[in-house]
């Protein structure tokens, strides 16, 4: 069995939380590609609109909109590939090498 560091733990507490689910019930792969880590901050999709990119500098007690915009779609899953932030959307794949501020399309 794997074990999660704290922080992860309390990122996957703050999105049930903030999704109302019950952590036993829910689909793991599902919330985790909602949410990811990248060096000290928490960067997730928004749970109530999928257009906005938020971010936590506080283990996910507080939240900041760091992107908010339709032109990419509504947002579905993020990835860290250490070098850029992967996303994929309603309008296809995107892409972000400043931690979400700004998403460009994928060709």
């Amino acid at each position: 069995m794997k074990l999660f560091s704290i922080r992860h733990s309390l990122a996957l507490a703050a999105t049930f939380f903030v999704l109302g689910k019950n952590p036993l019930t829910v689909n793991k792969k599902e919330i985790m590609a909602q949410m990811i880590i990248k060096g000290k901050e928490m960067i997730r999709i928004n749970p109530t609109n999928k257009t906005k990119i938020e971010y936590s500098t506080t283990q996910g007690r507080t939240w900041f909109v760091r992107y908010i915009s339709s032109n990419s779609g509504d947002f579905n899953d993020l990835t860290d590939t250490g070098k850029e932030i992967l996303a994929m959307t309603t309008k296809g794949l995107y892409y972000s090498t400043t931690d979400g501020r700004s998403w460009f399309k994928r060709n």
